[in-house]
């Protein structure tokens, strides 16, 4: 459906409020093609991923602090007090994280001074959504078998590590890698827009 299409259906509803027909009609394209520019700059503003930053910090926060306050039985054992592998790997998370929240400031900042940040919000959302991605399966592997309890069953099931947010942020990363454009389409503009490389 397009613009033309929507400003009619839209005057012909009595619900349809004003505010939705003036953005329907302000959002009109004037010419030809110009309507990419415009889904362009949405997702832009989509892709520029802080809401994912912040969550993946909360989840690493979460799981460092269940690791800390569970007795060490619970906790496997490349997780437990000094091991390497384990506590080298959460580091790892913490790093990317950062890297990620700073790639996404700068996407912020570029939109808040009117800069259009075309391949840096591809850059954003591909790496957060991985990054994202990685510590959702450390979180579960942290957790074992009782971090897959889906939100419903954790109800039934007392105890629940972190209140059975990680199986349900395990899967809601595979949505982030997806939604606004999958990764690899996010890879194809870095290349293009930011690289300057060929289509072909």
């Amino acid at each position: 459906m397009g613009f033309d299409a929507i400003v009619p259906l839209a005057a012909a509803a009595p619900a349809v409020s004003a505010l939705v027909l003036g953005a329907a009609i302000a959002l009109r394209p004037k010419r030809l093609r110009e309507g990419t520019v415009v889904a362009t700059a949405t997702l832009g503003l989509e892709r520029s991923g802080m809401l994912r930053v912040g969550a993946v910090k909360r989840m690493l926060d979460d799981v460092v602090g269940w690791i800390r306050s569970s007795a060490p039985q619970r906790v496997p054992l490349p997780f437990r007090g000094g091991a390497r592998g384990g506590v080298r790997r959460l580091a790892d998370h913490a790093i990317e994280i950062e890297v990620g929240r700073w790639l996404a400031y700068r996407v912020a900042w570029m939109q808040d001074a009117g800069i259009p940040a075309n391949y840096e919000a591809s850059v954003s959302k591909a790496y957060n959504t991985e990054v994202a991605q990685r510590l959702a399966n450390t979180t579960v592997n942290v957790l074992g078998l009782r971090g897959t309890l889906h939100l419903d069953e954790a109800r039934l099931a007392a105890g629940a590590p972190l209140d059975a947010l990680a199986g349900f942020t395990y899967l809601l990363t595979v949505h982030w890698s997806i939604s606004a454009g999958t990764n690899e389409i996010q890879r194809n503009i870095i290349a293009q827009r930011g690289l300057g490389l060929p289509r072909d």
